[in-house]
């Protein structure tokens, strides 16, 4: 019932779409940078694609109280530096085509969020119908959302599962932080893989599945865990040979009228940092 429902709303809103203009997508072809978007695979029968979102890209829902508003430490007299909008790369290419990619109140068919300097796949719906669809299967944690993670120390392969509620809230410095707190919002981090690392300093490569969607979710249930992630300076990682946070979007699957799955390889950035690392144990 719930989906007639979102059915009916948004062939309401595509009606107002010329028809000549709901083409098909294809995957762009893999760029020399990986410093731009570009769409990872599409599906036109289900209004559906996945976006690549290399770091220092944003993507802020206008609805979400807790999307992050990224502000950088920089030198005096020196700009901020808060990162590309993901959504005005959507409007600029795909909005010409999909009236949903260029609407403000449609999140520009943005399902869902990343944090900045997270890489990896993001879903964008075509259609508002789609859109619809998609976001009520998050609503009902449906979809598959696997992640990789690089955190210090070597995490004991027994962890599986962390159950922490999460809570949190804005910084002086216009940064978001979540901190585990009994009276927060439930967050449930499923642990499904663990290699312990060495090189630089110790290091597990983590394989993650997320059964909620709280901000900052798998760097805040690590770093309480006493293994932040590798380059995440804000819950207490070393960024001395890791630049960015060593986090990545690898897996997302649902349905939207039929099944979608997309998976996304590790980029170069965090290839060449597993390089300096070998293995020592894997469970």
């Amino acid at each position: 019932q719930m989906e007639a429902i979102l059915r009916r709303r948004a062939s309401r809103l595509e009606g107002e779409a010329d028809a000549a203009d709901l083409v098909g997508l294809k995957a762009m072809p893999l760029e020399a940078s990986e410093d731009r978007p570009r769409i990872l695979c599409a599906a036109s029968d289900v209004g559906l694609l996945a976006i690549w979102k290399p770091p220092n890209w944003t993507v802020s829902l206008p609805d979400d109280e807790e999307f992050e508003r990224p502000c950088e430490k920089s030198s005096p007299g020196a700009q901020p530096d808060t990162g590309h909008p993901l959504q005005s790369w959507v409007a600029e290419v795909l909005g010409r085509n999909y009236p949903v990619c260029r609407d403000p109140e449609h999140q520009y068919g943005l399902v869902h969020r990343l944090d900045r300097f997270t890489s990896g796949a993001v879903l964008c719906a075509t259609s508002y119908a789609a859109l619809y669809l998609s976001q009520l299967q998050f609503a009902a944690r449906r979809v598959l959302k696997i992640y990789l993670a690089l955190c210090h120390g070597h995490l004991p392969h027994s962890t599986k599962m962390i159950e922490a509620p999460l809570s949190g809230s804005r910084q002086v410095d216009g940064s978001w932080r979540s901190v585990v707190d009994p009276h927060g919002r439930r967050a449930k981090t499923e642990i499904l893989q663990v290699i312990h690392l060495r090189g630089p300093g110790e290091a597990s490569l983590v394989k993650v599945r997320l059964h909620t969607g709280r901000q900052h979710q798998i760097r805040a249930h690590l770093a309480f865990e006493g293994h932040p992630l590798v380059g995440d300076t804000g819950y207490g990682g070393d960024a001395e040979w890791c630049s960015r946070t060593f986090l990545h979007s690898a897996k997302l699957a649902l349905t939207a009228g039929r099944p979608f799955q997309v998976t996304c390889p590790l980029p170069a950035d965090l290839q060449e940092i597993l390089m300096l690392l070998e293995p020592i144990s894997s469970e």
